[in-house]
């Protein structure tokens, strides 16, 4: 194909396309024949690829879950810790050897409220929890088992959260703490006595936003309770007695 063949095709073809062409790239300024449309073309492409893709949504990933506000949990636990004390002032131990083991499981609920300034999380959480921490060994006089019973505990707790990532949060918190408690022998005479224990807990966890509303949590807490009197009329008798207990937690929170 002469040169001037080529030319007369690349106009031929500028004038049947020329509805077709972008802004910038006139009819009128392709005069360089066929190569200067495939270029015209390709940049035209570019552009448009390019203003499309400014056009696109953003994708930056925004925190799922708003931490702040009130929310709800439900609690399953499980416990083991301590009890142990003297009878009569220290005449002997309760148990014989003046400690002994507790352990079982727990379920309740609690409610708390958070506030948020950036990555930081400041709140506090009350929660009613039913226990099934109990222990049993010999007293002193092995007709007689030296026994004790953790029923319910109730603590109100500060905590303070960091995100580590926008749907995680790692956190501690420490508070008081009131546990509902029974200390009983049982032998050839029954005998019980209930009793209210205070003392404090301390705790760590790791809460997980699955949702806008929902997250998951582990935890772990220490309770401490101090000396306790517990008369045992049936003896008669009066117990004093201390008890710990390290408590394993997963919940499920719904935030409101």
């Amino acid at each position: 194909m002469s040169q001037n063949d080529s030319y007369l095709w690349s106009q031929s073809l500028v004038l049947k396309h020329k509805n077709a062409f972008p802004t910038g790239c006139s009819p009128r300024r392709l005069t360089s024949g066929a190569i200067a449309v495939a270029i015209c073309l390709a940049t035209s492409a570019a552009s448009e690829t390019a203003t499309s893709s400014e056009q696109l949504p953003s994708t930056v990933n925004e925190t799922l879950l708003d931490w702040s506000g009130l929310y709800a949990r439900g609690i399953l636990g499980f416990g083991v810790g301590n009890y142990g004390g003297a009878l009569d002032g220290g005449t002997s131990d309760y148990p014989s050897d003046g400690e002994g083991r507790l352990d079982g499981e727990a379920f309740g609920v609690a409610a708390g409220y958070n506030l948020q300034s950036g990555n930081s999380i400041y709140g506090a959480e009350l929660d009613l929890m039913k226990t099934n921490n109990a222990g049993s060994e010999n007293c002193g006089n092995p007709s007689f088992s030296c026994n004790f019973e953790v029923d319910a505990i109730a603590s109100f707790s500060g905590r303070f959260g960091y995100l580590a990532q926008d749907s995680l949060m790692v956190y501690g918190s420490a508070g008081f703490a009131l546990a509902t408690t029974t200390a009983f022998t049982e032998g050839p005479v029954d005998t019980a006595a209930d009793a209210d224990m205070t003392g404090y807990v301390l705790g760590v966890g790791l809460e997980y936003g699955i949702s806008d509303r929902i997250s998951l949590r582990a935890s772990a807490k220490h309770f401490e309770f101090g000396d306790q009197d517990y008369v045992i009329s049936e003896i008669p008798e009066t117990a004093t007695i201390q008890t710990n207990m390290t408590r394993i937690e997963m919940g499920l929170i719904y935030h409101f």
